[in-house]
């Protein structure tokens, strides 16, 4: 199975709803994925399933929150009812997340000032060095 991870900003406020039989929790959540020298971002919709779609609720949920998430893409292809025609659909669904910064990361708060951290590949960061899964 193959791992990807990224790191991005929510681009809006999380929304936990609860699908299936079983009730799963789920969040769709979009991030912005900033590209490599930063002069441009991709957008990209993330599934949340259970336990990672509530704690991304329950801890970071506002717009502009910095977080890392690890994924695997899985095909969700379907038959369109109206037309007959197969719909082929990339899913990307996270399996570890990491909360890094709330949205006023770089605030004032007191004394004291949050700074953005350089996350570029240079800097050799691993946001998941030492984590398990939540």
């Amino acid at each position: 199975m193959q791992n990807n991870t990224v790191i991005g900003r929510l681009t809006k406020d999380v929304k936990l709803e609860f699908v299936g039989q079983n009730s799963t929790a789920r969040v769709r959540a979009d991030l912005a994925i900033e590209r490599e020298g930063g002069k441009s971002v991709d957008y990209l919709q993330f599934v949340f399933l259970g336990k990672l779609a509530e704690n991304l609720n329950n801890y970071s949920k506002l717009k502009g929150s910095l977080i890392a998430v690890q994924f695997t893409i899985q095909n969700n292809n379907y038959v369109d009812k109206e037309t007959g025609n197969k719909v082929y659909k990339d899913q990307y669904v996270v399996t570890k997340v990491k909360f890094l910064a709330s949205p006023n990361n770089t605030a004032k708060q007191g004394n004291n000032t949050q700074q953005e951290v350089d996350y570029s590949r240079e800097s050799q960061f691993d946001p998941f060095g030492g984590y398990e899964q939540i």
